[in-house]
């Protein structure tokens, strides 16, 4: 089977034993720790990947403003600390509110709101009554720096943007972290 080239080459070369092997602890440990990998993948990713995503479209509030593109919404100091209040009050519920002010060109200057009446909330959603047609931003709250809006979120802004046009939606997912959706069919 060998040549006689082969066979020297070979000689002084020891079989090897069979690979050793893990011991049965060492694979239990191992399967744990893949198992949790792969759910990490499967439970956590889509959620860090929403986060991440949502935070890089997140804006800031500096000096009671938010600036996202060419919209700016400025806020009375009032309004500010009432929301960052509110904010701290609901930390694990959506909570809405009906901003009101006036636009000027694109900035929304906001001076006061109110709440609508509230039917559920719960950590992912907040059903209430809409708010009137004189409301210039439907606002309400995401919580634990989920700062995307969901489809729910276009589908409402949809809605209210059929009776004024000009209306858009902020959504509070920090204390001082806005996300401003004035396109609901915009990919974000």
């Amino acid at each position: 089977m060998w040549s006689d080239d082969e066979e020297e080459l070979l000689d002084g070369v020891e079989d090897d034993d069979e690979p050793p092997s893990w011991s049965p602890t060492t694979r239990f440990v191992a399967a744990i720790l893949l198992a949790a990998v792969m759910a990490s993948y499967v439970y956590l990713f889509p959620t860090l990947f929403d986060a991440l995503l949502g935070w890089t479209q997140s804006s800031t509030l500096i000096d009671n403003t938010i600036t996202r593109g060419n919209v700016t919404v400025a806020f009375t100091d009032r309004v500010q600390d009432d929301l960052q209040e509110m904010y701290g009050e609901f930390p694990d519920e959506e909570t809405a509110l009906c901003l009101y002010g006036y636009r000027d060109n694109t900035t929304y200057h906001v001076n006061n709101f109110t709440q609508p009446t509230v039917y559920s909330a719960s950590y992912s959603h907040v059903r209430h009554a809409p708010c009137p047609s004189s409301t210039l931003i439907v606002f309400h709250t995401h919580p634990q720096r989920q700062c995307l809006p969901s489809s729910t979120d276009r589908e409402s802004l949809r809605d209210v943007q059929e009776r004024s046009e000009d209306t858009i939606m902020l959504i509070m997912c920090a204390p001082s972290e806005f996300t401003v959706v004035h396109d609901p069919d915009s990919a974000i």
